[in-house]
């Protein structure tokens, strides 16, 4: 699956996330405008047609129908057999028939890891896909990897997501030998799961991964580490509790605001500094999810993301295939487990 050399293809499920057209279409239709070199390929069962014409009626936007899309609640298993030509399944085909550079999607997560599977094929040395996402610190981006599409992991999959968030933040920030931690409930070797310390005791003898030892929930958001790695339960707790917190502090800010006329004075002058601060810091900003370990890029969204945060999710893919990231990910990952695979022999 080669890259092409101009333009760039982005396959749209448009079906996808809570909202669906409502919110994706939009989001297209911004993003395709910032862009006029891309083609969006939007694919959505036949019934939206007549809404394009309104968001999406750029020279560099292509409808593809489908015969129909994947819910919320679909079963996983099922899909393989009955929807295999759904929206999400002709966005995810395209990128393994060479007719899409990489595929966004905000619908069922596990029919997207699934699929993905099924029509990219994982690269030798991965058992699954992992969620992998960006999520801001003190010191700039951390990537947090698995962030729930595999809720329990074994110690070797635990290597092999510290192996794909390595080589990612090598491909993307030019990082030579990012720093790679564990998630756990504290830093001494004695703590942990089974698989958390067997996985540890795994990482420490990889020259491939820089692994640096453990890290706990609330050192996160300091910057001290590039990626950190932990199972998909985990990882989605996390997430969904910072979120909260960040959502919960705006709100308690704003209220106290308005308590008072001083409250209103304090937050008209700290108006500019606080919308500079939800911009670096905000949600919207980190919606969007790599899905590594395949052999084709795909973005996942929230599924309830609105407009300006599905925006986001399909800049992150445009500005990661124009750094051709695929392909220096698929070599250094080869390189990284010979290496691991070399020192296991010794």
């Amino acid at each position: 699956m080669a890259l092409s050399i101009a333009p760039l293809r982005i396959a749209i499920d448009a079906m996808g996330g809570d909202a669906g057209p409502s919110i994706t279409l939009p989001a297209i239709y911004k993003v395709a405008r910032k862009y006029p070199d891309i083609q969006f390929q939007i694919y959505a069962e036949d019934g939206i047609r007549g809404e394009l014409p309104h968001w999406c009626g750029s020279d560099n936007t292509v409808f593809i129908p489908a015969v129909n899309s994947i819910s919320m609640t679909d079963d996983p298993i099922q899909i393989l057999r009955h929807k295999r030509d759904s929206s999400m399944g002709l966005a995810i085909s395209a990128v393994a028939e060479s007719k899409a550079d990489g595929c966004l999607s905000a619908g069922n997560t596990g029919a997207l890891v699934v699929l993905g599977i099924h029509f990219l094929k994982t690269y030798d040395g991965i058992d699954r896909p992992a969620l992998c996402q960006e999520v801001p610190t003190a010191a700039g981006p951390t990537y947090l990897l698995d962030m729930g599409a595999n809720v329990d992991c074994s110690a070797q999959q635990l290597v092999q997501l510290a192996c794909l968030g390595s080589v990612l933040c090598s491909a993307l920030k030019n990082i030579l030998r990012p720093s790679v931690y564990l998630l756990n409930v504290g830093s001494e070797s004695s703590k942990g799961s089974t698989a958390i310390k067997e996985a540890a005791e795994l990482l420490s003898r990889y020259e491939s991964i820089n692994y640096q030892g453990f890290i706990e929930g609330h050192e996160i958001y300091q910057g001290n580490s590039h990626v950190i790695v932990c199972d998909g339960f985990n990882g989605n707790v996390a997430l969904k509790v910072s979120e909260g917190v960040a959502r919960f502090m705006v709100h308690s800010l704003k209220k106290t605001c308005q308590k008072s006329t001083y409250g209103k004075l304090v937050g008209l002058l700290a108006h500019s500094l606080l919308q500079r601060w939800q911009e670096k810091m905000g949600v919207d900003r980190y919606n969007g999810a790599y899905l590594l370990g395949l052999r084709g890029t795909l973005v996942k969204s929230h599924g309830g993301a609105n407009v300006r945060q599905f925006a986001y999710a399909l800049e992150m893919l445009v500005h990661q295939l124009q750094k051709q990231s695929h392909f220096g990910i698929g070599h250094a990952l080869a390189e990284c487990f010979k290496r691991q695979n070399r020192r296991h022999s010794i």
